[in-house]
Formats: structure tokens, sequence, C-alpha cells
């Protein structure tokens, strides 16, 4: 059974397979708040389907789920997550103040902000490459309040998303007598006493059938289990009573409901509503919807003892939206095999002789010139069926052939570049053209 969150979180990243390749650091949102996020993704050999952002739940933080994160990596998935606002590591919105904000609308801004940053850095950092100028198919992945997070996204239209699903969504609270009575002193409350811890968030107790998830939640330094204060549970409660009436989620033409959807959620889920998920369910006039209810779970589904079932059911729903297609990084020729290698090879050597810095360039330059090869041989005339047959018994086509002469003279280049102190990635690109053209 694949290990899950634990008290030492932060020290998972330490302890990750060699095949996958990690990145962590921060980002400053527009309001200079710094925002821990990390990225784990495929090795390079790996054909990449798309690339999935989690956006974790109230009180949590992205470093609990590296389970998932393997999951969905060995399914061909890279993987961005980042700590929300006032979660985890990230700056508070207010010092001293944790899971925390003056605005819901920070968390969807800060998340756009991140996807910008991924798409402009992070894509470069791990060698995502563009090919036929197509990035790769980016989807949402919503644990609770993060589903309220990533609805709100795909709303704003920043970024161009190819589905989106929510796990035991946080779409509206169940109102007992004591949340009526706040909800209706909700906005004079957040103006009187916004920072008063008032209003009830996760009830701990309920988030797992597994006592020691629970335990391990509660010891959790970067966790947080106190109520919401009274300016955050207000600005939740409008943002959800918005979605209940926001005209998008009916619309078959929006942002929202143009994306395949998968809502999943346990059947003694006392966190949040089933019920109140069916209705918002019933409601969304997406082309492509699914509700998948697991019996008996409780509210945090990829941390329950028979977990497996939903990283299973999770896989297969995304492999069925997302096979393996050109396009992509490490997806320009799923059967050449020996062309992917060499573009992991050649990361290994991607540094410069005098300083020792890391440049993607080389990387890059392979992932371009496979994709003009492919080009040509998709315009060259049909081949017979006989020609085919003698493909599939062949292990490596003409381009494959070439990049391995390529990856021969590798060793020859790097002596030539530390003779003459040259960059690697320029002697390279000098061969590459020299073999593909």
């Amino acid at each position: 059974m694949t290990s899950r969150g634990c008290v030492n979180s932060a020290l998972r990243a330490h302890h990750m397979p060699s095949h996958l390749r990690y990145l962590e650091g921060s980002f400053k949102n527009a309001r200079g708040q710094k925002l821990v996020y990390l990225a784990l993704f495929p090795s390079l050999s790996t054909p990449l389907r798309g690339i999935v952002l989690y956006l974790h739940g109230l009180g949590d933080h992205s470093r609990r789920y590296f389970h998932l994160y393997e999951c969905l990596c060995t399914s061909g998935f890279g993987v961005l997550a980042y700590d929300l606002l006032s979660h985890g590591s990230s700056d508070p919105d207010e010092h001293g103040l944790r899971a925390h904000s003056a605005k819901f609308q920070y968390f969807v801004d800060d998340t756009n902000e991140f996807i910008t940053m991924a798409k402009t850095q992070l894509y470069k950092n791990l060698h995502v490459s563009l090919c036929h100028n197509k990035e790769p198919k980016l989807i949402l992945l919503g644990m609770s309040y993060g589903t309220l997070v990533s609805l709100y996204t795909i709303l704003s239209d920043k970024h161009e998303f190819s589905g989106v699903v929510l796990v035991a969504p946080a779409l509206l609270v169940e109102m007992t007598t004591t949340l009526r009575v706040q909800a209706f002193f909700a906005r004079p409350l957040s103006k009187l006493i916004p920072k008063a811890r008032i209003v009830p968030a996760v009830n701990e107790n309920y988030l797992c059938r597994d006592q020691d998830y629970v335990d391990d939640f509660r010891a959790d330094p970067l966790t947080f289990t106190e109520p919401m204060t009274a300016r955050m549970g207000a600005e939740t409660l409008k943002a959800m009573k918005a979605l209940t009436v926001d005209k998008r989620v009916e619309d078959k033409c929006s942002a929202l409901c143009k994306l395949p959807v998968l809502m999943m959620m346990g059947s003694n889920d006392k966190v949040t509503s089933l019920e109140l998920a069916q209705t918002f369910y019933k409601r969304l006039a997406a082309n492509e919807k699914e509700f998948k209810v697991f019996d008996g779970y409780f509210h945090a589904l990829f941390d329950d003892p028979e977990h497996e079932a939903v990283l299973n059911y999770l896989e297969n729903w995304l492999k069925r939206r997302f096979p393996l297609l050109e396009g992509t990084n490490n997806a320009h020729k799923v059967d050449n095999i020996e062309s992917l290698e060499i573009m992991e090879e050649v990361t290994h050597h991607e540094t410069t002789v005098e300083n020792n810095k890391a440049t993607p360039t080389a990387t890059n330059t392979v992932a371009k010139a496979l994709c003009v090869a492919q080009e040509e041989e998709r315009s060259s005339p049909q081949k017979s069926s006989k020609d085919l047959e003698v493909l599939e018994e062949e292990p490596t086509s003409s381009v494959a052939r070439r990049m391995c002469s390529y990856s021969k003279m590798k060793s020859k280049e790097i002596m030539l570049a530390q003779k003459h102190k040259y960059h690697v990635r320029d002697v390279a690109n000098i061969s590459l053209f020299s073999i593909l053209r």
C-alpha cells in the first residue's frame, strides 16, 4: 500500500523515487506575499499526458499528498501544487493569522498567478517543451475547500484548462442553527471583529476512518484546525452563495461546462455535504460529467484505509480522457525509446563548463528536432502494409537512429567543449543540425 502523509511531511520530498523529478521553491503574488510551491514530474523518458494542478483544502497544505502525486506521475502526469495563502509554509495574509484571507478572491488570483509563473518558468526548468506551439493539457484537481477555489479559477477564464476533478467538494454548507445566526450577522461581524475565530471550520474527527491519519493531521505543525475568522467565514459564505446562482454553471458554453468534470465523495462525509454536492452536480451543464460516491468513506478520500480504490478510479478516469499524444514533452514518439533516453541523457550534461550552471537549451533542441523530423515523416507518402510490418519489428525509426548517433558523439563533443571552453549546449546545437538536416 502506498505511503501517506506524515508529521514530517516536509521531509517526504527527500525520499522521492529516483526516477521522478522534484522541484520546490516559492513565488511572490501581486501583493508581495511569498507562496511555497512544489512540482513532481515523471522522468524525461516517460510520455507526458498532461499536468495536474492540485489545490488542497482548508487548514491543510500541499506536502501531505506525495502518495497522490507519485501515483499521477506513474500514470504519465506532471504535478504542480502550492500552499494557499496563510496555509502551510506560505505567508499569511495578515501577520499571525493562519487559514485566513481578507478576500476569497485572493485565492483565485494567487492560483492564476501561480499558473502563469509555472508556464513561464517551471515548464522551462522541468524541460516541458512546446511542440507545434501547444502547451501540455492542464487539469485542476481540488480537494474540499480547494474545489471552491478551482471552480472560481476556471470561471475567471484567465487560463485554458482541459479538465477538473472535485474531491469532497465544499461548495455550500448545511445550515445548523448556529451557522444560520452567524450567517445573518456575517457581514457586520466581519467588519467589527474580522480576526475573531468564531466560525466552525473542519472537524478533524470526521476527516478519515483511519484514526492514525486524524492524529497525524492534528500533530502536523503545518496544518490548522481552529475555527475560521469572521472575515474568512463571511468571504467563504459569500463565494459559496454566489456559486449557487451563477448562471455560468448552467451555461453549456461557459469555460466550466466545456470541460470534463469528475466529482468524487464519500457516502459518510460529515465535513462537506453529499446532498448539496449532488444538487450542484444536477445544475452543472457540462457535456461530460461524472459523480462517484465511495461507500462508507469519510472526507479524506486520498487517505482512507482503502484509498487505493480512489487512486485507481482517478487514474483510470484521467487516462481515458488524456491519452498519450504527440505535442508535449516526452510524448513526441511513444515507441521511440532511444530518442527519449537521449533527451534524458542530454539533461544530465546540460552544464556550462566554466561555471557549471544548468541550461535547458540542449534538451529543448532535441525535443524540437524530434518534432520537425516527425512532421517530415507524416508528410511522406503512405507506407504499404509490408513496410509497416517491418517498422513494427524494427525497434528504432530513422529519427531514433540519427539521435543515437548524436548520443555516441556527446562524449567527444564535451571533451571539445572542455578544451575550448565552449558551452556544451552550443556544441550540441551544431551537431544536431548536422545530423538532422
